[in-house]
């Protein structure tokens, strides 16, 4: 998660993608209330937001489930509308917007596309995420 790129997340086993999905749920429950200052200390970090956007973009290996990468992706995307929840600054707003890529959005959106038959549930609430993200994000100027 701490590296620039996102192909480091390719060489990663099963238990290793499933435990960076459970520590984004994690970090999505402490903001949720909405938690301000928990929102505050997880979009300060760069290279937390680095990593999250190498999540969205990263395809992961063949060797992990469709299911597991479509759940650790959407775990990120709950983590980011989590953080922007019950905001009325833009600080949030526009730490996302700067830190993640608008074409990992995008990728994420096709990706999820590809498992909306398998795995409607998962998908259906990841894409209700992702439209909570595009609407907040677009309020800035």
């Amino acid at each position: 998660l701490m590296s620039e790129h996102s192909s480091s997340l390719t060489h990663m086993e099963d238990v290793e993608v499933a435990l960076l999905k459970d520590c984004c749920s994690c970090l999505a429950e402490l903001t949720q209330g909405p938690c301000g200052d928990n929102q505050f200390i997880i979009t300060s970090n760069p290279i937390l937001l680095t990593g999250l956007d190498n999540i969205l973009s990263s395809l992961f290996h063949d060797r992990i489930s469709k299911e597991l990468r479509l759940q650790t992706k959407a775990a990120v995307l709950n983590l980011l509308a989590a953080c922007l929840e019950g905001r009325t600054d833009q600080f949030i707003h526009q730490r996302i917007s700067s830190e993640i890529s608008p074409l990992s959005f995008e990728r994420v959106r096709s990706f999820l596309g590809l498992g909306a038959l398998e795995y409607p549930n998962v998908v259906e609430n990841a894409l209700v995420d992702l439209a909570n993200i595009y609407d907040e994000l677009c309020v800035l100027p």
